[in-house]
């Protein structure tokens, strides 16, 4: 019995024996073949590695470019199209700790190309278990062709030094159209769209990423037996004509600098079909460094995204409205005492004069708050109402833009008589700039409300293209109304408050308006604080465009006639001179 039970014991430790040695020898194996992959293999693996980055790049789709039309500048684009936000390959400079042997030297001649601190390099090379380290992105010109040469010279190491590149999204003009472009930033390790149109298609200008599949369809990275390449995204068409946008920008900067204004928006349309020609904002930013930018609230479009109370220039929609009811008529008079009461309120014209017997046509001309409550009053409630949301006043433009809000004419769901009497003058109820322009299409087109648009055509990358069709929101007004009004206002730029509006040879129809700010805290209206708005079009025959401009808080000035008006003028005279409209009048 001892000896069977010697003999198990025996057994026993020769099998462990056997177990040590089978797992030193399989230890031993494991780091013979890590020496081999990290050391003997690493050019090899190195490029296996450089494959998949090629592989990489064909998953990864180029994102679309947004263009606009440029009929002046036929040499520098393709087909009388400007790209104003494209994709730029940039060389970015790497290092290999691991491959780089004189950490000093190569860290002296890095530091003259790049403008590094040489410190901060060797401190990068001397992490030698680092087979990579992204040193500079986007390098200039003089910096890659540095390197270049450097590496030629064998200054630095073939293995240890080197460009990548890299496709980065690129807006040639800075700061054009800079609100309603957006741009691109990181969210975690991607890029999206943030505001403008980058945002609103993000989808369709991303693409699709390709992928890598095995036999059984799954994904996969070794082994693969199919490849599916990535989608390209689509480019965008704007209907932004890049010379308009220009002048636009600049008058408005001009005026927002010269009085110290707290901002301003300017939109110019066709009135005919809706398309957007320009759209700015003040302040404004340069996309390619949107991240020096230190208040977010830079970044909204305040043609959409921020109502006003828009003053006089709401008195036109209000006319039209009386007129195209039946209510009143252009010779139809009133007199002006100066002042009304309107539930024991005291409303006063902004000049605080009285003016006699006036017909509709001083009205609007002379920009009388008294003649405006008269004209809400032969109207009545619920037909102002009615008109007021026929004109868009409470709903979005659907402009293909992201963040978009609604005007407020909440106010005139108390029935009250001061209400409806305020409202009619521009007070008491709130716009977006979009909404104003839109609603004023409907008086520039003989009474059909035209749906703002900013995108002419999408072209795929299929070679595809989809053209997109201006649209008719409905009819608003008569064809008579929308020319009655029309020609009362020429009457205010002929001989109103929109006389420096004027463009010598056109007749231009327009109106100014200058708005108190309601207090934020209070009820009431800030004493230090106006905005101060022209609307109008030309020629008023045919009319070519449609333009906003507005000034937040001008310094020194108190009504619109003195910023907007010849702000306007600035920017019509510019219009009407570029499409080479012949006069229609005699010359001044």
């Amino acid at each position: 019995m001892k000896h069977n039970g010697d003999k198990l014991k025996q057994n026993a430790q020769w099998r462990l024996s056997l177990l040590r040695i089978f797992l030193s020898l399989f230890a031993v194996a494991i780091v013979v073949r890590l020496f081999a992959l990290q050391v003997q293999q690493y050019d090899s693996y190195a490029a296996l590695a450089s494959v998949r980055h090629d592989v990489s790049s064909i998953l990864t789709p180029e994102r679309g470019s947004i263009l606009v039309r440029d009929s002046g500048d036929e040499e520098k684009t393709s087909g009388g199209y400007y790209p104003v936000a494209a994709n730029k390959k940039v060389e970015n400079l790497a290092v290999s700790p691991y491959d780089v042997s004189d950490d000093a030297e190569v860290a002296g001649i890095l530091a003259n190309i790049s403008g590094l601190e040489a410190s901060k390099i060797q401190e990068i090379l001397a992490q030698k278990e680092k087979k990579y380290t992204l040193l500079k992105k986007d390098l200039t010109e003089a910096e890659i062709t540095a390197v270049a040469e450097a590496k030629k010279r064998k200054s630095l190491p073939a293995s240890g030094v080197w460009l990548e590149s890299e496709i980065k999204r690129y807006y040639p003009e800075g700061e054009f159209l800079s609100h309603a472009l957006g741009f691109l930033a990181f969210s975690g390790d991607d890029r999206e769209g943030r505001y403008g149109l980058e945002k609103f298609f993000e989808e369709l200008l991303a693409g699709s990423a390709g992928k890598l599949e095995d036999a059984r369809g799954g994904s996969t990275l070794d082994g693969f037996r199919k490849l599916v390449p990535a989608k390209n995204g689509s480019n965008l068409v704007l209907t932004i004509d890049r010379s308009i946008q220009n002048e636009v920008q600049r008058v408005l900067k001009d005026y927002v600098d010269r009085f110290s204004a707290d901002g301003g928006t300017a939109i110019v349309v066709d009135p005919k079909n809706g398309n957007v020609l320009a759209m700015a904002n003040e302040p404004s930013f340069n996309v390619n460094e949107f991240n020096k930018v230190e208040q977010v609230s830079i970044f909204s479009n305040s043609a959409l995204q921020a109502r006003y109370e828009p003053g006089s220039v709401l008195k036109p929609i209000t006319m039209a409205s009386a007129l195209d009811a039946g209510k009143v008529r252009p010779d139809d008079t009133y007199t002006d005492t100066g002042r009304v009461v309107v539930d024991g309120h005291v409303i006063q014209n902004s000049d605080l004069k009285s003016n006699g017997l006036q017909n509709m046509n001083q009205v609007l001309e002379k920009s009388l708050n008294t003649g405006m409550v008269y004209v809400s009053k032969q109207m009545g409630k619920d037909t102002m109402e009615r008109y007021f949301k026929k004109f868009g006043l409470d709903e979005k433009t659907g402009i293909s833009l992201p963040g978009e809000i609604v005007g407020d004419l909440r106010n005139l769901n108390t029935k009250s008589d001061i209400a409806f009497a305020t409202a009619a003058f521009g007070q008491g109820v709130s716009v977006t700039p979009v909404e104003l322009v839109q609603a004023y299409t409907a008086i520039a087109s003989g009474g059909e409300m035209k749906k703002l648009n900013i995108i002419s055509e999408i072209q795929h990358a299929d070679g595809s293209r989809e053209v997109v069709e201006p649209q008719t929101v409905r009819r608003v007004i008569s064809v008579i109304s929308a020319a009655e009004v029309g020609a009362m206002l020429v009457n205010v730029v002929e001989n109103g408050h929109g006389r420096r509006a004027k463009v010598s040879g056109y007749y231009i129809a327009g109106k100014t308006g200058t708005a108190q700010v309601p207090l934020t805290d209070a009820r009431g209206y800030d004493p230090d604080k106006t905005i101060g708005s022209f609307i109008g079009f030309g020629p008023v025959e045919n009319p070519a465009f449609l333009a906003l401009v507005k000034i937040d808080n001008p310094q020194g000035v108190k009504f619109a006639e003195s910023t907007a008006a010849p702000a306007f003028g600035e920017i019509a005279k510019f219009i009407l001179n570029y499409q080479q409209i012949p006069p229609t009048r005699t010359l001044d």
